[in-house]
């Protein structure tokens, strides 16, 4: 009986200790998905309404997201995988100072990749959109970029003052 006992105390502490955080990973997903995103900015209700967005223009938007998506992740998954590497490279106590460089220029290669097709889906997204549409949308990001780090440093400025001995 006391084996029992036992064998079920430590299933159910294994339990807890794996739900915990999974929930709170979940918590922390649901959380960061909340969160306004610049990339898609054609599911903010607030925005389409700015913009006076056609559903068909939406559309086509969320498409050409869709298209492009995995060659974004493949670009930014390449230019993370090429950093680290040159990480790698500097925290070696023998520095290889050709190895860094030849892995710097492959760090850079792989940013620019990154950012060309950044740039090609946001030009065909912007060529769905008529040009004053495009202008009202380029202010509206401009300005959620500009509020963005102000509204770090208020609550970064409050965590500060709500956490003892700071």
């Amino acid at each position: 009986m006391m084996k029992r006992s036992m064998r079920i105390a430590c299933v159910v502490c294994a339990v807890l200790f794996l739900i915990v955080p999974l929930a709170h990973g979940a918590k922390k997903k649901k959380r960061l998905d909340d969160v306004p995103q610049i990339r898609k900015w054609w599911e903010r209700p607030k925005i389409v309404k700015q913009l006076d967005l056609a559903e068909d223009q939406k559309s086509r938007v969320k498409e050409i997201y869709n298209e492009r998506y995995n060659q974004i992740v493949e670009d930014r998954w390449n230019y993370r995988q090429q950093k680290s590497q040159l990480e790698d490279l500097l925290r070696k106590t023998d520095l290889d100072e050709d190895r860094i460089k030849t892995q710097t220029e492959q760090v850079q290669a792989a940013r620019a990749a990154l950012e060309k097709t950044l740039t090609e889906m946001q030009t065909a997204m912007m060529r769905e959109l008529s040009p004053a549409q495009r202008d009202k949308l380029l202010t509206i990001l401009k300005k959620w970029k500009e509020e963005k780090p102000r509204k770090a440093k208020k609550k970064e400025g409050k965590l500060k003052k709500s956490w003892p001995g700071r």
